[in-house]
């Protein structure tokens, strides 16, 4: 049986800037794609390379729990998908439109106020919370290691604030989640910190699955009354 430490081993080439890279994109996918079903699997690309770079400042056993964690929660996410149909259900549904705000025009583009609004205030919400961080002259974080860190949290907090269906804003709160985690974990990390990630991703991902699967029952009763 393959362990952890020989999981990672085989990936190792990826580790460094190749996994930082990927990180980026995977996080950068999931801000534009719209299919749930690719987004997901994204989000599990995004969760095995994350898995790299916490094993480049943690022990193996340690950055094996950051993956299984990861990877258990885009199951629960995945199992979603599959009930509500990946979404499709929400096909021609004219959602949020009347409250998208006064249109506002930057050069050629003429965006919704909100679309604007959301993700600005989810940046300054980062931006606090990077204020927390602790901070260690003892702990050493490497600079592509940094990088991966904030692009996760700023892209994250843009993708939970552009979309409003809470499957893809839930993605970017995993995403969002991922990022901090790397950033303490490099600078404090510890057996609390360890639970509490790990319950922030799993609770995440049964708070995404409650309102997706809300709306999705919702929207079937709507159904049923109109044909009725």
């Amino acid at each position: 049986m393959v362990t952890m430490e020989e999981l990672l081993g085989n990936l190792a080439f990826l580790q460094g800037i190749p996994a930082v890279l990927i990180v980026v994109l995977t996080a950068a996918l999931i801000l534009f794609l719209r299919a749930w079903r690719w987004s997901l699997a994204v989000l599990a690309v995004q969760y095995v390379i994350a898995g790299l770079l916490f094993a480049w400042i943690l022990e193996p056993q340690m950055a094996g729990v950051k993956l299984i964690v990861g990877l258990f929660t885009c199951i629960i996410l995945y199992l979603t998908g599959r009930q509500v149909g990946w979404g499709g259900f929400l096909v021609g549904v004219n959602e949020g439109v009347s409250r998208s705000g006064r249109p506002v025009s930057i050069g050629p583009l003429t965006l919704p106020a909100d679309m604007l609004l959301r993700p600005a205030l989810a940046l300054i919400v980062g931006a606090v919370c990077l204020l927390f961080l602790p901070r260690s002259d003892g702990a050493t974080l490497p600079g592509a290691l940094a990088v991966a860190g904030y692009v996760l949290i700023v892209l994250g907090l843009i993708t939970l604030g552009v979309h409003l269906r809470p499957y893809k804003a839930g993605m970017g709160l995993l995403t969002f989640l991922t990022g901090f985690d790397l950033l303490y974990s490099a600078l404090a990390f510890s057996n609390t910190l360890l639970v509490f990630f790990t319950a922030a991703h799993l609770a995440t991902a049964l708070v995404v699955t409650f309102l997706t699967q809300r709306r999705y029952f919702a929207h079937m009763h709507q159904n049923v009354k109109r044909k009725t």
